[in-house]
């Protein structure tokens, strides 16, 4: 897909062959990533709370859940096949939306002089940025300190690159104590219901 305007970026998913409208704010897609990731809550829970924060009413759709998830999917990657091989699930984490915004926020203002508390960004167009910040910003400092391979490294290079990758390293959700999943549950309606 080429979108040369804003106008062009889509706004709907497509699932069973219907185009259904979503919210194409990179608010409602940055929420919706931090659920998608969130290892802390049953899959089946997701798909309620996700659908909220991109505008979608499960009780009007005439769907099947595959094909939703395949939908909102494809829109969350931005209509992209993800690039380079599938990622381990014993490497770092790049980063994460909750844990990294303020580094996020800083980095959009010093590379593009945009205020993301007051932006009007489509998702596709939030991820375009994102992924076009520089070294020059502090996030991607902190994403590469925690990508660095350090197995190549001696002595104090060594040392120092280990030290900035425990500092930066970002929480691991499945070390954390199992939770009551009825306090999930409560935990995901009070989302919705704000």
């Amino acid at each position: 897909m080429l979108a040369i305007s804003q106008e062009e970026l889509p706004t709907r998913i497509i699932a069973d062959d219907l185009e259904i409208p979503v919210s194409a704010d990179f608010r409602s897609w940055i929420k919706a990533d931090l659920i998608m990731k969130d290892r802390q809550i049953p899959k089946e829970a997701k798909l309620p709370v996700i659908c909220q924060y991109i505008g979608l009413d499960l009780t009007d759709l005439d769907v099947t859940i595959p094909d939703l998830w395949a939908g909102i999917f494809k829109f969350y990657m931005c209509e992209q096949e993800p690039r380079g091989e599938a990622v381990s699930s014993s490497r770092a984490t790049a980063y994460r939306f909750d844990c990294d915004w303020w580094l996020i926020y800083a980095a959009f203002i010093q590379q593009y002089g945009i205020n993301l508390l007051t932006a009007d960004l489509h998702w596709f167009e939030f991820r375009a940025l994102l992924d076009g910040l520089t070294e020059q910003t502090q996030f991607i400092k902190v994403v590469q300190a925690r990508l660095r391979d350090t197995s190549k490294l001696k002595g104090e290079e060594k040392a120092q690159a280990e030290k900035l990758k425990r500092y930066w390293k970002v929480p691991d959700d499945s070390t954390q104590e199992e939770r009551d999943p009825h306090e999930i549950e409560a935990e995901l309606l009070a989302k919705i219901s704000t």
